[in-house]
């Protein structure tokens, strides 16, 4: 009877909060629309819902020597993502409290810091909020209930971030785990664009929905979209953050692992966890949908992957790579081309010539293979020792292939040649190299910043490093 109580006040405080009608109705805060040049693209790769996110193609040229470390990060238990805007500025959020990431930091290239931003209190906050979830968490037992936020940059412009800021309610606010958060007690959330000088330049509507893999993404020059449900998706234009329309999803999840891969004619392909299908982390499920939300296929697996190993080529075909091998799809059909089972794989991309790089653990050994679009394998390179873990791969614009994997960096050519590899970075007198590079952003100067999920510190395991190419390092940044 409690939680149904609660359950009636928790949506009463919602309707109170939010404006009426489905998703994000209305405008949440515009303050200086976004300019034509603002809102291109920046040289990094990774804009969620753009081809590049998956293909791992970028416009700019390989590093030619190994580069250097410039820059450590001791980043939040938490931190989701980094990303890097046209003028080299590197955008992450860290946690003020050692918990949650609930400051919006921009460093500049060479390491130091631009400014910080610490977000709160919620301009959607409502103070009865709290109160309404009482009936479930008494406060003999959670005396300190408290909205807490958590940020993540989902999509780099050329001069500012697109951040999904998400509000939490924890109730030990001492505690330094991220088990301390509630999982499913996500207040509110909603999108908010910073520029370069810190400057909030909109933000839209809240929706109460926040426990999501991917939160954001770009639908096209015009327009990004943002999960507002497990069954919607509201689109806003990206100069001011207008609301334009709620999207209702059929026959399909929007708990997605990675933002689409939008196919010419504007469908999506969506990889994401279906619940109705498996408990615990659902189903894999590969799905193409209409931009109205309408399913037009859908492909089930029974092995989990990470959220890296999912791309199509220039011709339309998707490769997907999991616990159990790879696979070929038509991305018209859904129907296989073909497949190739054994291995785990964990990161892969398209050549220049349509082949493809698929990443991860065969034969005991981290390796990096090469295969043609009719299924013949071209190369297997080994890398390292097993990892577990979300390995990355970039593509250079002279075809040369970058590999973040359990042991370090390793660059390729596009026959798979090793150029140079980096296996350890001295950290305060100590080699210690990140295991698993689930996201690398190439910058212009040839130099490279990435998350890796090792610290030397145990109670901050994820990491950013900066690094440059050698002829690139006076100044030298001073490392803690």
């Amino acid at each position: 009877m409690c939680g149904k109580i609660s359950r009636l006040l928790l949506i009463a405080s919602l309707l109170t909060v939010f404006a009426a009608g489905e998703g994000n109705a209305g405008t949440g805060y515009i303050g200086s629309p976004l300019t034509t040049v603002e809102m291109t693209y920046p040289q990094g790769r990774y804009q969620c819902g753009i081809d590049a996110l998956h293909r791992c193609r970028v416009e700019s040229i390989s590093p030619a020597l190994e580069p250097v470390l410039v820059k450590f990060v001791r980043a939040a238990p938490s931190v989701d993502d980094v990303l890097v805007d046209s003028d080299g500025g590197i955008w992450y959020a860290d946690a003020s409290d050692g918990l949650f990431p609930d400051t919006v930091i921009r460093l500049n290239s060479d390491g130091s810091e631009n400014f910080r931003l610490k977000l709160g209190p919620s301009p959607y906050e409502n103070p009865d909020y709290i109160e309404s979830i009482r009936w479930d968490y008494p406060r003999w037992e959670y005396p300190d209930l408290k909205l807490t936020a958590f940020a993540i940059p989902v999509i780099a412009l050329n001069t500012a971030v697109i951040y999904y800021v998400g509000w939490d309610v924890i109730h030990d606010t001492n505690n330094t785990n991220p088990g301390g958060r509630y999982d499913g007690m996500g207040a509110h959330a909603y999108l908010e664009c910073i520029d370069k000088s810190g400057q909030t330049r909109w933000r839209t509507n809240a929706t109460g929905y926040n426990k999501l893999k991917t939160h954001a993404w770009r639908l096209d020059s015009e327009r990004i979209a943002m999960v507002s449900s497990e069954f919607s998706f509201d689109i806003f234009k990206i100069t001011t953050g207008e609301f334009i329309e709620t999207v209702d999803v059929s026959g399909w999840s929007t708990k997605t692992r990675t933002g689409p891969i939008l196919t010419d004619s504007g469908d999506m392909i969506i990889h994401c966890d279906d619940f109705e299908r498996g408990v615990w982390d659902g189903i894999p499920v590969i799905y193409r949908v209409t931009a109205q939300g309408r399913k037009v296929w859908d492909r089930e697996f029974r092995s989990h992957t990470y959220s890296n190993a999912l791309t199509m080529s220039d011709n339309g075909e998707l490769v997907y790579g999991n616990k159990e091998g790879l696979v070929v799809l038509d991305s018209e059909s859904g129907d296989e081309i073909w497949g190739w089972r054994g291995g785990d794989y964990n990161a892969c991309g398209v050549l220049q010539n349509g082949s493809f790089l698929i990443g991860g653990t065969y034969m005991n050994k981290t390796v990096l293979q090469n295969w043609d679009e009719t299924g013949n394998r071209v190369w297997t390179r080994d890398i390292a020792v097993p990892f577990e873990g979300e390995d990355d791969v970039i593509i250079y614009l002279d075809g040369n292939i970058l590999y973040g994997d359990g042991d370090g960096l390793t660059l390729l050519t596009p026959s798979g040649d090793e150029i140079w590899s980096l296996e350890n970075i001295e950290i305060s007198g100590r080699f210690e190299m990140g295991s698993g590079f689930w996201r690398i952003n190439p910058t212009e100067d040839g130099g490279l910043v990435l998350i890796s999920d090792y610290s030397v510190d145990p109670n901050t395991p994820q990491s950013i490093y900066i690094l440059k190419q050698p002829e690139l390092l006076a100044p030298l940044v001073t490392l803690p």
